[in-house]
Order: structure tokens, then C-alpha cells, then sequence
């Protein structure tokens, strides 16, 4: 940062700064270039805005501390929320919205996840729901709009939406804070978890979509960021839910979380969900019986090695034991091979592998896999000359909607075992290198949706 703001004046904004520590971390990178630059900071928390501005006790010039919203701002905010912009609040609500708005003494994000929470609740029968909310809010939040106060409505609007979404919501207390969570990892990781139900006429991930964005439409999930084509949205949850979601699911022993600021794990009771932060020593495991373990998560950037060595106590989590596993995906691995007892898995529906020093190098995918009929998803394996038989077998999986398999161009000598696997496709065919061959076939394969080609052809079909 310093290297461009040297020679320039320059105006940062740093949103959200929680400690002291942090702030000399980010000022260390800032040089005095006798530009007069500006620095804006934001924070809830009183001595670090002081450290930031460099104020006393008795001198607090360059602290601007927001004041609550004037009642008809409150109001227009509320009902924004509820009903919509240029909306109006209907007679039989005013006097309790009335009350809420009181309650939550101008505070934005209060209101907003207040309106969120009742915008399911607008019709006459409404009023009971508004009621009992207003009175949760209770008189603590007027006699102490701080951040416990704040704690206080968010925890409200944790607590009232159904359970389905109380359990997507609690499974992303396994993430740290201010982790980019890719979307599609999680969805998937609900479906395989078991959070999302079944119903008719829909799959799935259209499923798991919908409980998305309603969390999204509650204020619960930051909306996610859009990525340029190609690369998968990321979301983000609030500090203060996702605070608060922690909470909630170490309370009901629903994930452990080691390393960092999060609670270790204690040495009883079943641990089902182990979700490990940073490189502590010890990790908070090595006293820990994991035989009960079914997800694994870590984020730990080096010393895998130490995690390795207890893999062997997680008999849960044996590959070739897990008959109900929905999707396997293993990135960066060190894999050279596939076993072959992975056909076994007769209810998986998404593969995947890639190698952790080389993306080039690929894994081949089993013999029998149309043992596999509920398989949807093949991503990154590689199809040799010899594989002709395996590229007809791929025509057996009905369910198969998306399928990526790469050749080198040394086996590309042999067209014979593309001709199969065009026949075969289903709905998305992305091939590498030369795809001549494509130019030769009669006509496209009657399902294909989507194709992706990277690497050499003479024209397009026609």
C-alpha cells in the first residue's frame, strides 16, 4: 500500500476495525508523505476509535460518533423493510410499529433486521407475531442501545425464522470471520450435510438456492459479490450474526471450532463437526477422542503434516465407508490415483479431484462407473486412448448433467474414445486440445446445453 500512496494524496476508508492491534498493523503499511492524506475509520468500540485519532480523554476533535435516526427517518427505513419503497404501513400495525421503532432507538441495523423479521407478517393476522416481537425487544435495548442491545435484536431475528434455516444458517458458524465463502461450496456442503429437504418438482441445489436467498432477503447472508463469468459468487455473513450464529451452534454442540479467538474443544461428548481456524499448537485435538467426527473443515495455511498424522483416528470419515455421501470434492491433493472401490458409492451425485502441486496432472476415473446412476457432476479427470469403454459407460449415467475431462494432446492419437464420449454426453461437454473430430461427427449430441473448448479446431460446426 505504501508504494502507491507516496507520492499521491490520497483518501482510505478502513470499515470495521475491531482492535488496536489491527490499526497499527494497517498504519505500520501508511507513510507520512506530506500530502495531507486522509484516513477514515470506522469502529464500535470507543478506545479504538481513540487510538485511531490519536484523541485524550478530554479531546475527541477527529471522533464523529453517528447519531441515531430521527423518528421520521426510522420510520421510512422500517417501513422500506417491511413493505417497500413507497409504501405505507397498514392501520392495524402503525401504533405496535410504533412501539418497535421506540425500542430500537434509531439504531439502522436494528431496524432493518426488525423490518426483515416481520416482512412475512403483514396481513391482519399479522399482529400477533409484530406484538410478541415488540415485546422481545424488550426495554433493555432503550435503556442500553449499545452493542449488547444490538446482540439483543439480532439474536430476535436469529431465533424467529424455521428451522431449516436455523440449521443452514448455524453451518456457517464452521467459516471464520470475514472468510469469502464461495456459494456453490456451500450449498453443496448443506445438501451433504443433510439441511436441505427434498421437494417435489425441484432438485436439490434449486432447493438449497431458495433457502439461500431467503437468508440473503433476511439480512442474515451478505448479498454475494458478483465475479466475472466463470468464477463462483462469494458471500460473506455480518460480524455481529455471525458472532452470535457461533454462539448458538457451540451451544447446542452442533460444531467445534479451534484455533484463533474460537473456543477449543473439550475432550467429552460427541464432536460431529470439527472446524479448525489456524495453526495453534496443539489445535486443541491431540486430548480428543474424533471417532465420532463427520466433517472435517480446516483453513489452517501450512503444517498440515500434524492434522495427517490423526487422520486415523476419524473412522467416520473413511471414503469407502461413507454409502450415503452425496458429493466428494478434494482439491490440492497429493492422490495419484482413484480407488477403484469409489463406484461403491452408489449415492453420489458429485466428484471431484485436482492436484495440489500440478493442476495439470489428472486422475482417471474408475472402471464401472455406470454403477454409479445418481452421479450428476464429474469434474477434472483425465480420458486416455485405452479408456473407449470407459467413455461408453459415461453414456449410462441418465442423471449426468455436467461432466469435465481433459486429454493431453499425446493421446489424442486415438478419436475413437471422443466419438464415444460425444455419444454419450449428456448436458455440458468441455474437451481440451484438438477437437477436429468434432467437425466429423453427424449431428450434436441431443442434450448438449453448454460447451466449453479450449484448444485447437480448424472452424466452427456447422
Amino acid at each position: 500500500m505504501n508504494s502507491k500512496t507516496d507520492l499521491i494524496r490520497y483518501l482510505i476508508v478502513i470499515d470495521n476495525v475491531w482492535s488496536i492491534s489491527a490499526w497499527e498493523a494497517i498504519l505500520s503499511r501508511l507513510l507520512d508523505n506530506k500530502c495531507n492524506g486522509r484516513i477514515i475509520v470506522t469502529t464500535r468500540i470507543e478506545h479504538v476509535a481513540r487510538a485511531c485519532s490519536s484523541a485524550s480523554l478530554e479531546e475527541d476533535y477527529y471522533i464523529h460518533r453517528i447519531k441515531p435516526l430521527q423518528f421520521e427517518d426510522a420510520k421510512k427505513l422500517f417501513i422500506n423493510a417491511v413493505f417497500g419503497p413507497q409504501q405505507d404501513c397498514p392501520q392495524h400495525l402503525v401504533e405496535t410499529m410504533h412501539k418497535i421503532l421506540t425500542r430500537c432507538t434509531g439504531l439502522p441495523l436494528a431496524i432493518v433486521c426488525i423490518g426483515r423479521l416481520l416482512a412475512g407478517y403483514r396481513s391482519p393476522d399479522g399482529i400477533e407475531m409484530w406484538t410478541r416481537v415488540s415485546n422481545s425487544i424488550g426495554s433493555q435495548m432503550e435503556n442500553n442501545p449499545t452493542l449488547e442491545g444490538m446482540r439483543q435484536i439480532i439474536t430476535l431475528n436469529y431465533n424467529h425464522p424455521p428451522h431449516h434455516l436455523r440449521a443452514c444458517m448455524m453451518y456457517l458458524s464452521i467459516f471464520p470471520e470475514d472468510y469469502d465463502i464461495g456459494k456453490n461450496r456451500l450449498l453443496y456442503r448443506w445438501i451433504a450435510e443433510g439441511l436441505v429437504s427434498e421437494q417435489r418438482g425441484l432438485t436439490l441445489i434449486e432447493v438449497a438456492e431458495a433457502y439461500f436467498d431467503d437468508l440473503v432477503s433476511r439480512h442474515m447472508i451478505q448479498p454475494p459479490c458478483v465475479e466475472p463469468y466463470g468464477k463462483e459468487p462469494k458471500c460473506r455473513v455480518h460480524d455481529m450474526m455471525l458472532d452470535i450464529t457461533v454462539s448458538k451452534a457451540l451451544e447446542s454442540n452442533f460444531v467445534r471450532l479451534v484455533g484463533n479467538q474460537c473456543q477449543g474443544i473439550n475432550s467429552y461428548g460427541s464432536v460431529r463437526r470439527l472446524s479448525i481456524h489456524s495453526d495453534d499448537q496443539g489445535y486443541g485435538i491431540d486430548n480428543t477422542k474424533l471417532s465420532h467426527i463427520w466433517s472435517l473443515t480446516t483453513f489452517r495455511p501450512s503444517g498440515h503434516r500434524r492434522l495427517l498424522d490423526k487422520l486415523s483416528e476419524f473412522t467416520l470419515l473413511r471414503i469407502n465407508k461413507l454409502h450415503h455421501l452425496y458429493t466428494l470434492w478434494l482439491y490440492e491433493t497429493l492422490l495419484n490415483k482413484v480407488p477403484e472401490s469409489l463406484v461403491d458409492l452408489e449415492k453420489l451425485e458429485r466428484v471431484g479431484f485436482t492436484n495440489r502441486h500440478d493442476p495439470t496432472i489428472l486422475l482417471r476415473l474408475p472402471r464401472h462407473i455406470r454403477k454409479m446412476k445418481v452421479l450428476q457432476q464429474i469434474y477434472s479427470f483425465e480420458l486416455r486412448k485405452d479408456d473407449v469403454q470407459l467413455a461408453r459407460e459415461i453414456g449410462d449415467l441418465v442423471q449426468l448433467q455436467v461432466l469435465c475431462v481433459i486429454l493431453s494432446c499425446s493421446n489424442c492419437s486415438n478419436e475413437q474414445v471422443l466419438i464415444e464420449l460425444a455419444k454419450s454426453i449428456g448436458r455440458s461437454l468441455r474437451v481440451a486440445n484438438n477437437m477436429n473430430f468434432l467437425l466429423e461427427l453427424p449431428s450434436p449430441p441431443k442434450f448438449l446445453r453448454v460447451l466449453y473448448i479450449r484448444g485447437t479446431i480448424n472452424k466452427i460446426p456447422g
